[in-house]
């Protein structure tokens, strides 16, 4: 999986299943499959954000209320 941010409106249809199409809209910040992530990223229509996984492990371990 890969985090992209999409700077266009993109469909993407996977290889594997022609009868699916998943459509992301412009300004939208989503992990994809390395497959949309490629196909969007070589259109220009996204680009790969690198995710600090450092840094969501201390997010993911805040709960609300704690001081």
């Amino acid at each position: 999986m890969t985090t992209v941010h999409f700077l266009h409106d993109f469909d993407f249809t996977p290889e594997g299943n022609r009868n699916v199409t998943i459509a992301y809209r412009a300004g939208t910040t989503i992990e994809v499959c390395a497959e949309c992530a490629a196909k969007a990223i070589a259109r220009g229509a996204a680009e790969e954000v690198v995710v600090d996984a450092e840094a969501i492990e201390i997010e993911a371990g805040d709960e609300p209320g704690e001081d």
